[in-house]
């Protein structure tokens, strides 16, 4: 697992909650999130 957590200057214009996603690589975390 792996913890996604956006800076508050991003989630200011964006919803996008902590989450926590399977994924190798950054991308594929990403991937999982969105």
């Amino acid at each position: 697992m792996t913890a996604i957590t956006f800076a508050k200057a991003f989630r200011r214009h964006v919803d996008c909650p902590d989450d926590n996603v399977d994924g190798a690589t950054v991308g594929d975390a990403l991937d999982d999130y969105f």
